[in-house]
């Protein structure tokens, strides 16, 4: 049986204000949706955990992109709505309207995942309140997940010691945070000298990549020992929602198709690409593998 693509995160419908003016309400989003959309585009096989509310049309999400939801829980309440707040230099704040709940409530479990499901996966675990993050890398880990990749909540990072960070990081293979979120774990030091910090602090790790918007992504090939720089591709922006997240979805699917750091992050790049140029969940219809190719052999030529 082949490897199968599982993304863990958030549903969330989303009121997006743009630092031109610009709003945007109502969108269907989620952390968890946009990385699998990163991912299949690369890849057939791929599942989504998340907590969804009857507002959200989480079968017609399967039906358009072909996604298993079967690790889907549903809610009887509303699903989780947040304010998307752009600033220019691309920070940005999620903040929860008062009606939709807790953010951790609207996070999956481990006992959403049987370990069957997990077993030789790869999976890829979307920022949410970090204690649900460590428990569930604990259990992807403790039930044989492949390859495990994680992206932090820059919520819970700032001035986060390296000992709470190994709590989740000893259970993972690859770190993915922004740049943003590397500001917050270390405040002062340019996105450069955080990596160094990570590459010293957790040698045990297959990748680091740091995120950085515009500008691409740098990182470690904790195999191979190198570090890189990886251009973003020159997409037209439409929308930045998601960008991050389908970087993540493309890396893990880009890693389970070659086996390396730097083709998986070339992978994520495209998927962000894609991402940035629709608004919304229900924008990727009719991006085919073909044209995420094209992209991909555009980019390695360019590198």
């Amino acid at each position: 049986m082949s490897a199968r693509c599982l993304l863990s995160g958030n549903i969330t419908i989303d009121d997006l204000v743009f630092h031109d003016g610009r709003v945007r309400m109502g969108i269907l989003g989620g952390d968890a949706v946009y990385s699998a959309l990163g991912a299949s585009i690369w890849v057939e096989k791929v599942m989504l955990s998340a907590v969804a509310g009857p507002d959200y049309p989480v079968q017609s999400l399967a039906e358009l992109y072909g996604f298993d939801v079967s690790c889907v829980t549903h809610k009887a309440k509303l699903s989780l709505r947040n304010w998307g707040l752009y600033e220019k230099d691309g920070t940005r704040q999620f903040i929860f309207r008062n009606e939709s709940g807790q953010w951790a409530e609207y996070s999956p479990e481990p006992s959403d995942l049987p370990p069957a499901i997990l077993e030789g996966a790869f999976f890829h675990c979307a920022p949410m309140p970090w204690e649900k993050q460590i428990a569930l890398v604990r259990h992807a880990r403790q039930c044989g997940a492949k390859f495990i990749s994680l992206d932090p909540p820059f919520q819970f990072m700032e001035a986060m010691s390296m000992t709470e960070l190994a709590e989740g990081l000893n259970f993972v293979d690859a770190f993915l945070p922004s740049r943003q979120e590397v500001a917050s774990l270390f405040p002062g030091l340019s996105p450069d000298k955080a990596l160094d910090v990570l590459i010293r602090e957790f040698p045990h790790l297959k990748a680091i990549v740091i995120k950085l918007g515009e500008n691409g992504a740098i990182g470690y090939d904790g195999l191979g020992k190198l570090r890189f720089s990886i251009p973003a591709y020159k997409a037209r922006i439409v929308d930045p929602t998601g960008a991050g997240d389908s970087f993540c979805g493309g890396f893990l699917a880009g890693y389970m198709k070659t086996g390396e750091v730097k083709a998986a992050v070339m992978h994520g790049v495209v998927s962000a690409s894609f991402v940035v140029e629709t608004e919304g969940t229900f924008g990727m219809n009719g991006i085919s593998l073909a044209k995420a190719q094209e992209r991909l052999e555009e980019m390695i030529h360019n590198y």
